[in-house]
């Protein structure tokens, strides 16, 4: 009887372990598009606000225009900092799930 309870309790914790890993796996399937999709952004945003910037040089732009560029270069940089954050923690908890933390970072104890 106690060896069935004690079967069934490794049996729930393996189960549990699986499904983490399962969902660290997921999410990291699912971040890993993000942070290449932000620097595509960061970078037309970068072109806009350069061409914006080079028109109110020329005066064929206004101040207002100018700074809805920067704001816009500063949201996708932002974006783009979420994203790479996003795909780490992601794989952090992968790690963590799977046990290959130290492995993964060339971690050797002695």
């Amino acid at each position: 009887m106690v060896v069935a309870k004690r079967i069934q309790a490794q049996k729930a914790q393996l189960e549990q372990i699986a499904a983490q890993v399962r969902n660290a796996l997921q999410r990291v399937q699912s971040s890993q598009p993000w942070p290449q999709s932000a620097q595509r952004e960061t970078g037309l945003a970068e072109r806009q606000h350069e061409s914006e910037a080079a028109q109110l040089q020329a005066g064929a732009s206004t101040v207002f225009l100018a700074l809805q560029r920067q704001t816009q270069l500063a949201s996708a940089r932002n974006r783009e900092a979420q994203a790479e954050a996003e795909l780490n923690t992601a794989l952090a908890d992968l790690y963590r799930a799977t046990a290959t933390t130290l492995e993964e970072y060339s971690v050797e104890l002695r």
